[in-house]
């Protein structure tokens, strides 16, 4: 994941089996759009690793990266090493050290950070906002 954060493709070759790359392969010419499915696929799957929205789990390791010698060291000193858990747990382990180690202040901010959709990542509309939306496309 660390290899690409924008677009994620470091995730899908590990998820590819060996007896499937012919398969993937022939998938690039057969759609048009295979890359965006690619990304989207990535996407659910690094969601799912981390336990939350992918954009959440993404700029959370974006930020553990860059202060990986300090949020590293840190874990290290409470005897968790990031190559013997699950990325959840990782990621927990290291908002738990941002999260006590902050003041209001920088715990406002990190939230922020967390949650912030990258561009062109369009927000859910509730349901009631889509029947909104509809008839207001039903009445024109």
């Amino acid at each position: 994941m660390a290899t690409d954060l924008e677009h994620l493709c470091g995730v899908m070759p590990g998820l590819i089996a060996d007896d499937d790359l012919d398969v993937m392969c022939d998938l690039i010419d057969s759609h048009p759009d295979i890359e965006t499915r690619w990304i989207n696929a990535a996407r659910v799957a690094v969601g799912r690793a981390g336990g939350r929205d992918w954009w959440w789990t993404v700029n959370l390791a974006r930020h553990a990266l860059g202060t990986w010698i300090y949020i590293n060291g840190l874990l290290l000193h409470h005897q968790v090493n990031s190559k013997q858990l699950a990325l959840a747990d990782w990621l927990d382990a290291c908002y738990a050290l941002y999260w006590q180690n902050g003041d209001d202040e920088s715990r406002l901010k990190l939230d922020f950070k967390l949650n912030m959709r990258p561009k062109g990542v369009a927000t859910p509309m509730s349901k009631q906002q889509t029947r909104q939306m509809m008839a207001e496309f039903a009445a024109n």
